[in-house]
């Protein structure tokens, strides 16, 4: 079961009568309950990503075009430039192996990005923001290292890119 609600007067009170309703339905009065403490994910904070990102696409150097042709590669590019990421490591017997390996390991992966030194593959595939993925506190973190990495691929300071896109958001 999972309900909203509002910590006041030193108590938490179900967010509206729907979740009032479900815990008079479920709980008797007095029951002990398990919490889990997690603040909602702002949608306009996330709206407001999406628009960093597209800020920062529209305007990308032209030498970066072909690196990220779409905003949803450079989003890729970012979560995993930040370390939100799974990421695995393959040794190969030759270059050649590796260059297979790498294709093979991002192969219809939007979301996948290999690089190679040497024999050495390294291949990393960008976690889930989605609203169910990421609480608000760890989306808080990855948005500001995210506008960092942005704004250093653009040359801009952080408060520059921000003001762009609030321009644009506003």
């Amino acid at each position: 079961m999972e309900v909203f609600a509002t910590y006041r007067d030193g108590a938490f009170w179900p967010d509206g009568r729907f979740d009032a309703d479900l815990c008079q339905r479920k709980l008797k009065p007095g029951a002990r309950v398990k919490m889990e403490v997690t603040r909602p994910r702002s949608g306009k904070h996330h709206r407001f990503l999406f628009g960093l990102i597209g800020k920062a696409f529209e305007n990308l150097p032209e030498d970066l075009t072909e690196k990220f042709p779409t905003p949803e590669r450079l989003r890729v590019w970012a979560e995993i430039r930040c370390g939100y990421c799974t990421a695995a490591d393959f040794v190969c017997e030759n270059d050649e192996e590796a260059a297979r390996v790498a294709r093979a390991v991002t192969w219809g992966d939007e979301y996948a990005l290999a690089t190679i030194r040497g024999n050495v593959v390294y291949a990393f595939r960008a976690k889930s923001i989605d609203y169910a993925s990421l609480g608000q506190d760890d989306f808080n973190e990855l948005f500001e290292k995210m506008a960092s990495v942005l704004a250093k691929l653009l040359g801009v300071t952080v408060e520059e890119l921000l003001s762009e896109t609030q321009k644009d958001a506003a």
